[in-house]
């Protein structure tokens, strides 16, 4: 091991192990940097964990970042079933009313106002969608895609649609942009069956990115009680997701956490049984040294993030990293996972994946010293030598988290640091 080991030796500075049959009285502590191939195996990416519809909004986004077009798709949930209206003569108090006919609507989004690139002002354009699509497996080129049944959009996109106008929104006057929608839109929406009802909202400004929040339909009626009457109705009641464009390649040399649908990596860990060849090392300690639980004190998995190779997908927050133990390996991708290897997920900021990377380290010595013990010291289990690395919650955003993979100079690591010790016995 001798051509990939990095070490620094001290005394006294950091706790040792000796199994606790030896009071120490002498420690030389040993700090080893292992390359991806040494302690690493069969390396994979993996993408389609959940989709996008499962996050909170929606992104709008045209040429953001120089490629990435997406489009927001929104489906409403029913209108009351009944409206508070006067009858015409007004000789009684307003009753329930079932039977009522919808004059016009409005589709109302609220934009979300610290996810804004690329403005103030935006040009926004609605419309009603005409084909159609499925909410959880709709893409830019597919409008259903599930078991039995795959169609594609007559336009890529979310196309075709029925025209609703153009709405210029400044981000410093406020959240709220408003379509019109007619009356027969509005009506052929109540039919909760329609698989085709919907509203698609696109960016027309280059160079913009844009998230909507939340969204209503507001819809202006006539009661038969009283024709003469508008009331007005609404349903908070919707269902959003969006299509983008393009969708980054899986790669085996930088691979990618986050986006929607979700990326994840995993590799098998195999740490080496034995320490050898350094001169440090052998001058304390007779070599080979065998490594076990005892004699570990620390263990960090190093990654060298990157900047994105796809700009569109450039982090705008933190990426959230979890590491968990793949409890079923021959089941990858869709093996189950354990609980997570560090009780707290690692926030990575968004400046380490732009023109200056950086290292981030995760603890993970309890993980490891349970691999060469062979069992959890937590319940006595095997422990999973398959470790995936992934966002949590999954998805969480669009973004992805790029970190160098195997085969490059700035492949991932393993810090491990040992103590070793002569001691007195105990009696």
């Amino acid at each position: 091991m001798l051509g990939f080991l990095t070490a620094s030796a001290c005394t006294d500075e950091i706790p040792t192990s000796d199994g606790g049959r030896e009071i120490p009285v002498e420690a030389f502590t040993y700090e080893v940097t292992l390359p991806f191939d040494a302690f690493a195996r069969d390396f994979q990416a993996f993408g389609g964990f959940g989709t996008q519809a499962d996050l909170s909004g929606a992104v709008i986004a045209y040429r953001w970042g120089g490629e990435l077009d997406a489009r927001g798709l929104l489906r409403f949930g029913a209108l009351p079933s009944t409206v508070t209206a006067r009858p015409a003569n007004g000789e009684e108090d307003e009753t329930e009313e079932s039977d009522y006919v919808a004059v016009s609507g409005q589709v109302v989004l609220r934009m979300d106002p610290d996810q804004v690139e690329g403005g103030p002002t935006f040009e926004l354009e609605g419309g009603s969608t005409l084909a159609d699509w499925h909410l959880r497996s709709a893409s830019w080129e597919m409008a259903v895609d599930t078991v039995g049944d795959r169609r594609e959009w007559p336009e890529s996109g979310g196309g075709p649609v029925r025209p609703a106008g153009v709405q210029m929104w400044n981000s410093a006057e406020g959240d709220t942009v408003v379509f019109d929608v007619d009356s027969l839109t509005v009506a052929a929406w109540e039919d909760l069956d329609r698989a085709d009802r919907g509203f698609r909202v696109t960016s027309l400004t280059e160079g913009s990115r844009l998230r909507i929040a939340d969204a209503e339909l507001r819809v202006l009626a006539r009661p038969s009680i009283n024709p003469d009457t508008l009331i007005e109705v609404s349903t908070s009641e919707r269902q959003m997701t969006f299509v983008y464009s393009p969708r980054p390649p899986l790669s085996s040399e930088a691979f990618q956490i986050g986006g929607a649908p979700a990326r994840r990596a995993t590799f098998r860990i195999e740490v080496p049984e034995l320490l050898e060849g350094d001169p440090d090392l052998c001058a304390a300690v007779s070599c080979p040294v065998t490594i076990n639980a005892d004699l570990l004190v620390y263990a960090g998995l190093e990654l060298r993030s990157r900047q994105s190779p796809n700009p569109g997908f450039q982090p705008l927050e933190s990426i959230a990293l979890d590491l968990r133990p793949a409890l079923s390996p021959e089941r990858l991708p869709r093996s189950p996972l354990g609980s997570p290897i560090q009780p707290q997920v690692r926030m990575v900021p968004p400046e380490f994946f732009s023109s200056e990377p950086g290292v981030v380290e995760i603890p993970m010595t309890r993980y490891v010293r349970d691999l060469l013990r062979g069992e959890s010291s937590l319940t006595g289990e095997r422990v999973s030598s398959t470790m995936t690395i992934l966002t949590e919650p999954e998805p969480r955003s669009l973004e992805l988290g790029t970190f160098h993979g195997p085969g490059t100079e700035q492949a991932p690591t393993l810090r491990l640091i040992f103590t070793f010790s002569d001691g007195v016995h105990l009696p």
